[in-house]
């Protein structure tokens, strides 16, 4: 069960425990090492766009094997606002 607020450690904590290492993810999504560790470290002046970064969210989650859409909302939600 996803909480309604994720963040990038509890992200890398579920990674972890499915066994998933995060070049496997990097591999599978075509999405480079450092930006998944970005996301996982919450480095948010690092991200890209946020269409760009819900894709990355969702298919993370689908290679960690969480539900796409509510993981990428549930980390969404903590972005601060853009200037």
């Amino acid at each position: 069960e996803l909480p309604e607020v994720l963040g990038g450690a509890a992200l890398r904590r579920l990674r972890e425990e499915r066994g998933v290492s995060l070049r496997t993810v990097a591999a599978v999504t075509k999405i480079g090492v450092r930006f998944l560790e970005y996301i996982e470290e919450d480095r948010f002046d690092f991200l890209p766009a946020p269409v760009y970064l819900r894709g990355f969210l969702q298919e993370y989650a689908r290679v960690v094997g969480l539900d796409p859409r509510r993981a990428a909302d549930a980390y969404m939600s903590r972005l601060p606002a853009r200037r």
